[in-house]
């Protein structure tokens, strides 16, 4: 059963104006177990020269003996925070391997900016246009993310030049509507190509399915991308080459 406890009374202090009181609660809402916070109630608030300000307010938080499988789901997935990692290059490169966020938009544009047209060819089986895929509604939908039904990892370091953050690779899987599976794909930048990226953010994806309770991940693989059958072989995958298909089919059971 929820319990109440006042976490202070603000008699009338000002909080927060209007748009860091929408910043607050999208914070609270990236750092917070609210799973374990049925209510944060805010009494008398009321405008004050731009400002907004609460008389009184309180977080409402469930029981110790209420278990986390009986708490409710959340209607947006905080971000999954376990699945960031550290991770060296056969170079000796530092990255941090970390599920993508919206904020990374910038970033992805820059890394679609450095990728030959072979690599583009090799993932989205058609040549597309550099202004196609960074155009903002796609970027949108690729980096705002609902990570119960997808994860899209990317390979990040700071450049040693400009000390910028850089994306290397990208690596996600979608979950397939009313079945256990999930369909993978993977682009690594042409400069990091050969160095072991590609084989990690796979094996990484491998055990995200395997905690995200998914059954089989599965692929389409163009017949000329030998890179990515061979990745995948070594990985577990079990590849299906048919005389004439326009696709390798691979998949793993998990």
């Amino acid at each position: 059963m929820p319990c109440c406890g006042r976490v202070n009374s603000l008699n009338q202090v000002p909080i927060m104006t209007q748009r860091p009181l929408r910043v607050g609660i999208v914070g609270l809402g990236a750092n917070t177990r609210l799973r374990h916070v049925p209510g944060l109630p805010a009494h008398q608030i009321a405008p004050e020269h731009a400002r907004h300000v609460a008389g009184d307010a309180r977080v409402v938080l469930y029981g110790t003996d209420v278990r986390d499988e009986d708490l409710p789901r959340l209607a947006v997935r905080p971000y999954p925070i376990q699945y960031v990692t550290p991770w060296t290059l056969k170079d000796g490169s530092s990255v941090l391997i970390r599920p993508i966020r919206p904020e990374d938009e910038p970033l992805i544009v820059k890394f679609h900016e450095t990728l030959s047209e072979e690599s583009v060819y090799m993932r989205f089986f058609h040549a597309m246009k550099l202004s196609q895929r960074v155009a903002h509604d796609r970027l949108v939908r690729i980096c705002f993310i609902d990570y119960d039904r997808e994860i899209a990892l990317v390979a990040e370091r700071d450049d040693p030049e400009t000390g910028e953050p850089q994306i290397l690779g990208v690596a996600r899987f979608g979950k397939i509507h009313g079945t256990n599976d999930a369909e993978f794909s993977m682009l690594v930048g042409d400069r990091w190509q050969g160095l072991g990226l590609g084989t990690e953010l796979l094996s990484k994806l491998i055990e995200i399915g395997r905690d995200e309770k998914v059954e089989r991940i599965v692929a389409d693989i163009l017949p000329e991308n030998y890179v990515m059958q061979h990745v995948c072989e070594k990985l577990g995958f079990v590849l299906e080459r048919t005389m004439g298909a326009d696709m390798v089919k691979a998949a793993i059971v998990l």
